[in-house]
């Protein structure tokens, strides 16, 4: 180890550390406020349909359609956002792979990427942003259907 890269590396491996935990953060956050919204949402469902759906109902499907309508654009900025970090995140790794001999990170990364793959072929194709957003676009579509039923 060079000691006169050592605080170069210590710099880099801070600057990693914080796109970690905005990584958690943003991850956290967007899991907080998509569970709030769907619960609103459920309860505004239950509100609207103890009586059976009437005419004066159809704004409750369209504050629920509104609701999903946000989580889905709120879902897809926080993706742009996690994205970014992670690239960001990532970039520091090769920084201070680059201050190390023979650059053992990214053998280490490249195999742990492997294994990962190998363990799981199917399921690390179902992407998180797929998911959200699909949770999000079921709230619009419930919210349409009660709005289209109240009527």
């Amino acid at each position: 180890m060079s000691d006169e890269l050592a605080p170069t590396r210590a710099t880099l491996e801070k600057l990693y550390a914080e796109h970690r935990v905005h990584l958690r953060h943003i991850e956290t956050l967007r899991s907080s406020v998509l569970t709030f919204l769907g619960t609103v949402s459920g309860a505004i469902l239950g509100f609207a349909a103890k009586d059976g759906l009437r005419p004066d109902d159809k704004w409750m499907g369209a504050v629920v359609f509104g609701l999903g309508a946000f989580a889905l654009l709120l879902s897809a900025k926080l993706h742009e956002k996690l994205k970014l970090e992670i690239r960001r995140a990532d970039g520091m790794v090769r920084a201070i792979d680059q201050t190390l001999p023979g650059s053992p990170l990214s053998a280490i990364y490249d195999a742990m990427n492997a294994d990962h793959d190998r363990a799981f072929p199917m399921l690390r194709r179902l992407k998180m942003w797929a998911v959200w957003g699909g949770l999000a676009g079921v709230l619009c579509f419930v919210g349409g259907v009660v709005f289209f039923l109240a009527g």
